[in-house]
């Protein structure tokens, strides 16, 4: 087991006030839980560099000084209480990073190094008479090489440059390039559209799923032959055509009525001891969703300091595309707002600018999975389903705003061609292309477009007819 050579010098004063804001976090859970942090954490800080750099008010970090700490206090304690002080410190050294006193949590790429194992087996492993060997054990082998090993970084960096996540696909270029290893498949060269199609086939995916994944293949090996790494594309026309045809998509378009039921059942939701303002927070999320068309992610990603009361914007950082943008809001979205955080204030203080605006419980951000949770026990209590398809999507409300901003206009009787660059602006998006996709074409908006069409061309029609 190497240690890394990283090494960090923290003022002690730096580390003193992180501790306070730590603890100032844990203090309303129970006096054990503030205990914990506070004896762990001082105890920590206390080992930390050597005796002189201490006297002159500097602690040093570094993963041969945190080990050694990590050895001697598990000995003293009890397994159970020996993780839960490396999660303690884990948590503090990641507030260091956040506070940008520390470049990376130490703690943490330890953990990832020695095969990403609980606490739990760390701490067992150290309390054991041999605690280096022991951790050695946990370290995962290293893996062989593989044919795509110097290609896929690369071209997964330059399509994130370009906006792309690629979190997912990152995944599927990974899988092919182990399924290549244990066919020993010496190069890149020698990938042929056999392979291909021997790994295609060990995937349980659905067919579609399945050509995806080729397809995106297909990318990337066309990525290598432009940068002339290959000679061709292995990937066949036959492998990315083996899907039965999709249907078209068409995305549930929500009435007034049924937007503001959700709304009204949102101030029912039950509440827990983990969630406690679970009502408020899902209301107020799914409130500006429907009047802002936001994306639900740059909801969840508002902090504190996002929210300028002052001036009515939201400003969302980064964005789709690594796109950032202020969005208006009306005096309505403001008062839930500002009602959404005085009661945040009240059950969750203190409250700070950099925090997640929306949180579950102890500044932890809302997460994707527990509003969509929330959302579909919504739509299950006022009977909102789509008999035969899959339940609407959260990212429907974004749809929805789209179209019934259009409706508005048609109602009001102005100029749409001329708005629709303004909702693409508002939208967030580059070209109005890419907001025709959420213009889904609903009855009420067919009657708006056909009552403005007669308007403006029923007398030429009305006198062909009677020529």
């Amino acid at each position: 087991m190497k240690p890394n050579d990283l090494r960090y010098v923290v003022a002690k004063a730096d580390a003193e006030r992180i501790l306070a804001g730590q603890l100032e976090q844990v203090k309303a859970r129970s006096s054990g839980v503030y205990g914990l942090h506070h004896a762990t954490i001082r105890h920590f800080l206390d080992n930390m560099g050597g005796a002189a750099e201490r006297t002159a008010g500097r602690l040093v970090l570094d993963e041969a000084g945190i080990l050694r700490w990590m050895i001697e206090d598990a000995k003293l304690r009890s397994l159970k209480y020996a993780y839960q002080r490396f999660a303690v410190v884990s948590y503090y050294l990641r507030a260091l990073v956040q506070a940008g006193l520390i470049g990376t949590d130490l703690l943490g790429q330890f953990k990832i190094r020695h095969g990403n194992r609980s606490w739990s087996c760390i701490a067992r492993a150290l309390q054991s008479s041999d605690p280096i060997a022991a951790l050695a054990s946990l370290e995962p082998p290293a893996p062989l090489p593989g044919p795509l090993d110097a290609s896929i970084e690369p071209f997964i960096e330059l399509a994130r440059a370009m906006g792309k996540k690629y979190k997912h696909h990152l995944q599927i270029l990974q899988d092919l390039n182990r399924f290549l290893i244990s066919e020993s498949v010496p190069s890149l060269q020698a990938v042929d559209t056999a392979l291909l199609e021997r790994w295609i086939r060990t995937k349980t995916c659905s067919p579609a799923v399945r050509v995806n994944k080729v397809r995106f293949v297909k990318r990337f090996f066309e990525h290598l032959r432009g940068a002339g790494m290959v000679e061709h594309n292995p990937v066949d026309v036959t492998l990315t055509c083996s899907a039965k045809p999709l249907h078209t998509f068409r995305p549930f378009i929500f009435t007034q009525q049924q937007i503001a039921a959700i709304l009204a059942e949102a101030r029912r939701l039950p509440r827990s001891h983990s969630f406690p303002l679970r009502q408020q927070t899902c209301y107020a999320m799914l409130a500006i969703l429907c009047a802002l068309g936001l994306r639900h992610g740059e909801a969840r990603r508002l902090r504190v300091c996002d929210v300028n009361f002052g001036k009515d914007t939201l400003f969302i950082d980064q964005t789709k595309f690594n796109k950032s943008l202020y969005v208006p809001f009306g005096p309505r979205v403001g008062r839930c707002l500002r009602e959404y955080l005085e009661d945040r204030r009240g059950i969750l203080p203190p409250l700070r600018n950099e925090d997640p605006f929306f949180v579950t419980s102890w500044r932890a951000p809302l997460s994707g999975n527990t509003l969509l949770r929330s959302f579909h026990t919504i739509l299950g209590a006022i009977g909102i389903t789509q008999p035969g398809h899959r339940p609407p999507r959260l990212h429907d409300l974004r749809h929805t705003f789209a179209v019934h901003r259009l409706l508005r206009w048609y109602r009001e009787g102005v100029d749409v061609q001329q708005r629709l660059p303004w909702l693409s602006t508002f939208m967030g998006h580059v070209e109005i292309a890419s907001t025709q996709v959420y213009l889904t074409i609903t009855t009420d908006l067919l009657n708006e477009a056909s009552t403005r069409f007669y308007q403006h061309c029923g007398r030429l029609i009305a006198g062909e007819s009677q020529s």
